[in-house]
C-alpha cells in the first residue's frame, strides 16, 4: 500500500472518530441540559441553570464536527497540503526520485515508472 493512500486512509478514520466524539458529546449536552430544565421545571428543587456553562461544549463539539466533516469529506487535500508533491517521488515506495539518472525504473523498490515523471 502506498504511503499516501495509507495516510489518506488514516485521516479518513480519524475524521470519521472525531464525528463520532461529537455526536456523543452533542448528546450528553442534550440530556444534562435537558435534566437541569426538568429539576427546574418541574421538580420542587430550586435548580439554577447555567446556560453559561452549556455553551463552550457546544462549541467544541461543533468545530470538532466541523474538523471530523472535513477530514472525511476532504482527505486528498488534507494529504496534499501535508505530503507536497512538488519533487518527484515513487508512486509505491515514496522515495525521493530527485536527482537520478535517467532510468525507467525506481532505483528503491525496482518499480516501473511513468513516462510524466
Amino acid at each position: 500500500m502506498k504511503y499516501k493512500t495509507l495516510f489518506r486512509l488514516a485521516v479518513k478514520f480519524l475524521g470519521l472518530v472525531l464525528m463520532v466524539l461529537a455526536l456523543l458529546g452533542f448528546l450528553d449536552q442534550a440530556s444534562s441540559g435537558a435534566l437541569l430544565w426538568w429539576l427546574d421545571e418541574y421538580s420542587g428543587l430550586s435548580v439554577r441553570i447555567r446556560y453559561a456553562e452549556l455553551i463552550p461544549p457546544l462549541i467544541y463539539n461543533a468545530v470538532q464536527l466541523v474538523t471530523g466533516f472535513l477530514f472525511l469529506a476532504k482527505p486528498n487535500w488534507i494529504v496534499n497540503l501535508a505530503i507536497p508533491s512538488n519533487r518527484p517521488y515513487c508512486p509505491h515506495c515514496g522515495y525521493d526520485l530527485k536527482g537520478r539518472e535517467n532510468s525507467r525504473h525506481c532505483p528503491e523498490c525496482g518499480v516501473g515508472l511513468p513516462a510524466e515523471m
